[in-house]
């Protein structure tokens, strides 16, 4: 049995961030869960048969937080 204090549901940009926040801030007792075998939830992207790059949606995200732009 797994215990854990925080259960993060997505690896999308929210939870991949939520991750990093926890890690910064020393907290090692969650868990990143997705649906996916690969984060970015609907930020993610992949490779055709014939070699093009698809995106899933719009990658570019724009804030006035400093915090968000490192």
């Amino acid at each position: 049995m797994i215990k854990i204090k925080f259960l993060i549901i997505g690896a999308g940009p929210t939870g991949l961030g939520a991750a990093w926040r926890l890690h910064e801030r020393g907290i090692t007792d969650w868990l990143l869960v997705d649906q996916n075998p690969y984060p970015g939830g609907l930020a993610a992207s992949f490779k055709g048969e014939r070699g093009f790059t698809w995106d899933f949606a719009v990658h570019v995200a724009h804030s006035h937080y400093h915090y968000l732009t490192l």
